[in-house]
C-alpha cells in the first residue's frame, strides 16, 4: 500500500532542490519503461525556485510531455499565466525539448476553451506519471477550491473542470480531481508557515469538500510526496 512520505526543510531553496531532483528522479525512472511521459506542473511563486533547477536534470526532455495542473483563462502575454511562468522558468531555462501543452488558448466561449484543451491533452500519455502541486492557505490545490458542490471537482466527460477562483483572475481552468487522483506520482510543495498550519489540520480531520487538500491526504491509495519549508 502506498504511504505518503513527508520531508520538512529548513530553507526554501533546500526544499525547492530537493522537490526538483525527486521530479526528475521520477521522470527517468518512467522513461526507461516508455517511450513517452507526462508531467503537470503547478503555477505560482514557489515553482520559480523549481522549475529552473529541473530544467538542469539529466531528463531527456524530448520525451516529456509537459501541462499545467491549472491555469488562470488569460492570454499568454498576461502576467498572471501559468503557461508564461512555465515558459520563462523552465522551458526557456534548458528544457525547450519538452513538448509543452498550455491549458488554455484565447477561445469565444468557456465550454469551447475547455474542449479545445482537452483535445490538445489527448497527446499527452496518461496517467500523468508526475504532477507537481501546490497549496493555498485555504487548503486548495491546482484551482479546485473549497465547495459545497461536489460536481464541480469534476467532469464526466473531461480531464479538466472550470473554476471560479476568490481572487483575481477569476475564471480558472484545472486537471479535474479524478485526473489528479490518478497521476502515478504526486508532489505537493507546502511552503511558510500558514500553509504548514493548515496542511497539519488537513491530517485530522475527514476528507471534506471544504478543504480539498484533505481528499488526497485521506486517500491511501495514492502515491503522494510532500516537500514543506518554512
Amino acid at each position: 500500500m502506498p504511504v505518503m512520505k513527508i520531508q520538512h526543510f529548513d530553507t526554501r531553496e533546500n526544499c525547492a532542490a530537493a522537490l526538483s531532483n525527486e521530479l526528475a528522479n521520477t521522470l527517468q525512472a518512467a522513461l526507461k519503461n516508455k517511450n513517452l511521459v507526462s508531467m503537470a506542473l503547478s503555477g505560482g511563486r514557489s515553482p520559480m525556485l523549481v522549475l529552473p533547477r529541473l530544467a538542469k536534470a539529466a531528463v531527456d526532455w524530448g520525451r516529456v510531455c509537459v501541462t499545467l495542473s491549472d491555469e488562470r483563462c488569460v492570454t499568454l502575454d498576461n502576467a498572471a499565466s501559468n503557461a508564461e511562468m512555465v515558459q520563462s522558468n523552465f522551458i526557456n531555462k534548458g528544457a525547450n525539448a519538452a513538448r509543452f501543452y498550455p491549458l488554455w488558448t484565447e477561445a469565444t466561449t468557456l465550454l469551447d476553451g475547455a474542449e479545445r484543451v482537452a483535445e490538445s491533452l489527448k497527446n499527452l500519455p496518461m496517467p500523468i506519471d508526475a504532477i507537481y502541486l501546490g497549496m493555498g492557505e485555504d487548503g486548495h490545490f491546482a484551482s479546485l477550491f473549497p465547495t459545497q458542490d461536489t460536481a464541480t471537482l469534476d467532469s464526466e466527460t473531461l480531464p479538466l473542470v472550470m473554476g471560479t477562483a476568490p481572487n483575481e483572475p477569476r475564471q480558472r481552468i484545472s486537471l479535474s480531481l479524478s485526473a489528479i487522483k490518478a497521476s502515478d506520482q504526486i508532489f505537493l510543495h507546502v511552503t511558510g508557515a500558514a500553509k504548514r498550519g493548515v496542511f497539519a489540520r488537513a491530517q485530522t480531520m475527514p476528507p471534506t469538500y471544504m478543504c480539498p487538500i484533505s481528499l488526497l491526504l485521506a486517500d491511501e491509495s495514492l502515491n503522494l510526496s510532500v516537500f514543506t519549508c518554512n
